[in-house]
């Protein structure tokens, strides 16, 4: 036992030349007033502050205890190549069913896509109950060309039914993502670019969110655009009409209005515009919600950063003439972030007495 000094050199030479096993066992930081039964419990039971100044057999105890590990570890290398093999195993099973289902995809598509228009209509009749006259929500024509080589009535109304039929409130969301995925896999778009699907396909979940079978929801970073379907039925929802409101006050007399100098309303194109994909994607609800959509719908084909009248004002007196009103193209094409409105001196305007 150490207390105050260590075995020396001399005495550990004539332990090994004896080859007496020999423990010493450290008890220096321990006070002389300690009691015995501490010095015992380190002494008898403790394996800290041990350590051998000679072991008989050294070197054979060290080759039985590296044939030990070196056995303990081949079972633990053994057993996780078990375990890796088995992985991998899982995982290629993984990868073989997502490739015939893909394959299944692109053989149901092929299919699909060599169906004849007709044959094509019966099965969609067929799977949302049509009878009689095509809906018109599931037919709405495109704001700039085909970009998908299908008639809006087969494209829209399969979109329809793979995702909105009878799905209403249900515990997922619909993502955009994935409706451009299976529009893009299950029709033909000749050499359009994927961008332009994308404004078209956009563009019609908008209208459906307008016709009140969608509502979207707000955009996060790491999800991107997705939808709820809120009415599954092949029926579109009644809109709730808004109910007319009082006039503020009376209607003022014609002889009690009389022209003032002042300021007069003015109307001028923005300088930059927003995204097409952002224009077509409001339009499509701004379309649906009026009874003069189409007309509306007319007059943004007709315009582009490069393709439009001097004048903003010039397009509400053509589509006057159509019976649209003036206030109705303006506020369509403000809420389309087109136009601008300014108020400029120097011109009479109406003013009660």
């Amino acid at each position: 036992m150490y207390f105050n000094h260590k075995v020396d050199a001399e005495k550990l030479r004539k332990i090994a030349r004896l080859e007496l096993p020999a423990i010493e066992v450290d008890l220096s930081d321990m006070d002389v007033s300690t009691g015995f039964d501490s010095i015992t419990q380190r002494v008898v039971h403790d394996a800290s502050h041990k350590s051998w100044l000679f072991f008989p057999n050294q070197e054979e105890e060290r080759k039985r205890l590296r044939s030990k590990l070196a056995r303990r570890i081949r079972l633990i290398n053994s057993e996780q190549r078990t375990r890796d093999a088995a992985v991998r195993e899982r995982r290629a099973a993984e990868e073989r069913k997502l490739r015939e289902a893909f394959t299944r995809r692109q053989e149901a598509a092929r299919r699909y896509r060599e169906m004849s228009f007709e044959n094509k209509e019966l099965d969609l009749r067929k799977r949302l109950g049509i009878i009689g006259r095509w809906p018109y929500y599931l037919q709405k024509a495109s704001l700039d060309g085909n970009a998908i080589q299908e008639k809006p009535m087969i494209w829209q109304a399969a979109l329809f039914a793979r995702f909105v039929f009878k799905k209403a409130n249900l515990s997922y969301d619909l993502d955009y993502k994935l409706v451009l995925s299976w529009v893009l896999e299950r029709f033909d778009t000749g050499s359009n670019s994927i961008d332009s699907v994308s404004v078209e396909v956009k563009r019609y979940l908008a209208y459906l969110c307008a016709c009140g079978f969608l509502r979207k929801l707000p955009v996060y970073r790491h999800k991107g655009q997705c939808y709820v379907v809120v009415h599954g039925e092949l029926v579109p929802p009644k809109r709730v009409e808004e109910s007319k409101k009082p006039p503020l006050q009376a209607p003022v007399p014609a002889e009690m209005v009389k022209p003032v100098r002042g300021q007069h309303e003015h109307w001028i194109w923005r300088a930059s515009w927003p995204m097409w994909n952002d224009i077509c994607e409001k339009a499509g609800e701004l379309i649906a919600a009026s009874s003069h959509g189409e007309l509306l719908e007319a007059l943004l084909h007709e315009l582009s950063p490069f393709r439009r009248p001097d004048e903003p004002l010039e397009c509400a007196a053509i589509m006057k003439i159509h019976g649209v009103s003036q206030a109705e193209v303006m506020s369509f094409l403000e809420s389309l972030g087109l136009v601008l409105k300014s108020s400029l001196p120097g011109r009479d305007r109406p003013t009660n007495r």
